[in-house]
């Protein structure tokens, strides 16, 4: 080999390195998030539609790959729509459309997570607004656990374990007055529910 022939070689080498270790340092890794709330009495999830790429036109979660120097646990990217969003929508739960790659999956185990910790934590304080009524908090539970509850013995359990404090005002109505509930504690905490 030349002089001239290993001056030329050695910058293709040199970038082939750097294009080696830039492949390997770029994480394959993907943060969705899965967002659930209740509306009229059904539980919903928001999904996103994809502008580009093969999945363009189809539904998925918000999120995408994690960039090299990314922190993961950062939500501000969520919620905006950008070039890769076409627009965003509430969906019921039971009614998803086709969702792109392994979004069906996803939300399987995100509602079965969602049932989980309903039953050992005091999740559904994040799912109520900050006042509600006995029976927002019944229907919560009976929704996204998808079963009919035994009222009495439901109630009995929730307060028992203390977990609401009763409000000195009533939600008025064409029934009678309702009485008005908040969460004891709004940050998550484990407990004995169901």
């Amino acid at each position: 080999m030349t002089a001239v022939a290993a001056e030329q070689i050695a910058p293709l080498i040199s970038r082939s390195r750097r294009a080696e270790r830039n492949r390997l340092a770029r994480p394959k890794v993907a943060v969705d998030t899965v967002i659930f709330a209740i509306e009229g009495g059904r539980l919903k999830c928001y999904l996103v539609e994809l502008r580009r790429g093969t999945a363009a036109g189809k539904w998925a979660f918000p999120g995408g790959l994690v960039k090299v120097g990314e922190i993961t646990h950062d939500p501000a990217e969520v919620a905006s729509c950008s070039a890769k969003y076409a627009h965003g929508l509430w969906f019921e739960v039971s009614h998803l459309p086709p969702l792109a790659y392994d979004h069906s999956l996803m939300a399987e185990y995100a509602l079965a997570r969602l049932r989980a910790k309903l039953e050992y934590t005091n999740i559904a304080c994040n799912l109520l607004p900050r006042t509600f009524t006995f029976a927002q908090l019944e229907t919560l539970y009976a929704t996204v656990l998808h079963r009919e509850l035994d009222r009495r013995n439901f109630r009995r359990r929730i307060m028992a374990m203390k977990l609401l404090r009763k409000l000195p005002r009533q939600l008025r109505g064409p029934h009678r007055p309702a009485a008005l509930y908040t969460f004891s504690l709004r940050s998550l905490k484990v407990i004995e529910m169901l």
